[in-house]
């Protein structure tokens, strides 16, 4: 079975849709509102994952808040 580090990592990478290296806020909100959630959910999200505002979230930063 896959640990959970191998699970997030391809969590990010299908979130990750152009495969950057980075979560944009679009694509955090694709995956959330493909997951029935809202946009505001999502932005609420993003604003969480990326504090600072870098424009991006990387998949340290991904999984560390996971």
């Amino acid at each position: 079975s896959q640990s959970l580090s191998d699970i997030l990592k391809s969590l990010f990478a299908q979130i990750d849709a152009d495969g950057n290296g980075s979560i944009s806020q679009s694509e955090l909100q694709n995956a959330v509102t493909a997951a029935g959630g809202t946009t505001d959910a999502a932005n609420a999200l993003y604003a969480q994952l990326d504090p600072t505002n870098t424009g991006g979230i990387s998949a340290d930063t991904f999984t560390q808040f996971l």
